[in-house]
């Protein structure tokens, strides 16, 4: 009875945004379906590099770039395009947990065998203008590649066991107002672990990977053509920095834009990232397995020719090759009949001087 009487001074104690109501962010978008559609055309390409690259495997210019590491590197981009798409997948334990890894070892089988391969070109190089010899055994190289893809395993394994990324709410008051007046709290979900030093770490063990691969492409500059991937690197190493700029200034940025957003545009960053990959490092190669250089050369020239020209002055040009052309078969054509002619009346000279000879032969033997 109290209530019913005194319930005007009781509503003045309760806050203006109350009673509040809670709306659940969908995750999985239109963007997050065009992301997802993005990666799985990167999978595709990877595949068809793959057998592309296990095709030509034996041509001069894939036996040069060492087809295992190449292999390594496909396995490392098509780990990126899967950790894309479970990026855009609804967040739960098994899709948070499973991102980071193909991810973190998706980079590391892409950059370790580049690193490895060029430091070992480089010392290489660096011999030979000593006049020292200097060999290498593949084995000691894929070891070293094993031993920094088992270092990152650990480092997941410990990640998983102690403090696994998880599927956790992020609740924010909006201005939108519900059906009795209050305001609306929406929550977004998203991955991440209790304590941000992990991801931090992989953070800065990419950036360490990206820096010291670009020292070492700058240091491969000066060595013989064949081996010398710096022009291709530095594009593929500069795009890889700027990925992972934005990757972690969006994860910076997550209180402040939807989780929802963040994780469609990651999804795109890391196609791209992997497009740009296929196009720089491995298409040159490809081309020029496929198609020597040297015909390649002929064909920009022939192309940058072509260019130049106006399309009427290239119908004059082709009418008076075809003029020439013709002019030369029908010389041709003449000069054939005057030599068969004259060798027809060469034989006939020859065949009169013998039978000549031969009659006046037997006239004296008589």
């Amino acid at each position: 009875i109290w209530i019913g009487e005194n319930i005007d001074s009781l509503k003045t104690f309760v806050p203006r945004s109350y009673p509040r109501s809670i709306r659940v962010n969908q995750y999985i978008n239109v963007a997050h379906y065009g992301g997802i559609t993005m990666a799985a055309i990167c999978i595709i390409l990877v595949v068809v590099v793959s057998i592309s690259t296990y095709t030509n495997r034996k041509k001069k210019a894939i036996t040069y770039a060492q087809p295992i590491f190449l292999y390594l590197l496909q396995v490392g981009l098509l780990f990126i395009c899967i950790g894309a798409i479970l990026n855009s997948t609804t967040p739960s334990q098994g899709t948070c947990t499973a991102t980071q890894w193909f991810l973190l070892l998706g980079y590391s089988l892409e950059l370790v065998p580049l690193l490895v391969k060029i430091a070992a070109i480089n010392k290489i190089h660096q011999n030979a203008r000593r006049f020292k010899r200097k060999r290498f055994k593949f084995k000691d190289l894929y070891m070293t590649v094993g031993a920094i893809i088992g270092a990152v395993t650990g480092f997941l394994l410990l990640w998983t066991i102690i403090d696994p990324p998880t599927r956790q709410s992020n609740m924010t008051l909006t201005d939108d107002l519900n059906e009795d007046g209050g305001q609306v709290i929406e929550i977004n979900y998203l991955c991440a672990s209790d304590s941000p030093v992990w991801l931090t770490c992989s953070y800065l063990y990419q950036f360490l990977l990206l820096t010291t691969a670009t020292v070492l492409a700058f240091q491969s500059r000066n060595v013989q053509q064949d081996f010398n991937e710096s022009t291709q690197l530095a594009t593929v190493l500069y795009a890889h920095f700027l990925v992972l700029l934005f990757r972690i200034a969006l994860w910076r940025l997550q209180p402040v834009i939807k989780a929802t957003y963040v994780t469609a545009i990651t999804t795109f960053i890391l196609s791209g990232d992997v497009w740009q990959t296929l196009t720089i490092y491995f298409e040159p190669k490809l081309l020029d397995a496929i198609i020597p250089q040297s015909e390649q050369r002929n064909q920009h020239n022939s192309a940058e020719q072509s260019s130049r020209t106006s399309f009427p002055e290239q119908i004059r040009h082709a009418e008076h090759n075809s003029r020439i052309s013709s002019e030369t078969d029908q010389r041709n054509q003449r000069n054939s009949a005057e030599t068969i002619s004259s060798s027809v009346q060469q034989i006939r000279l020859n065949v009169k001087q013998k039978s000549k000879n031969s009659f006046e032969t037997e006239q004296r033997n008589q």
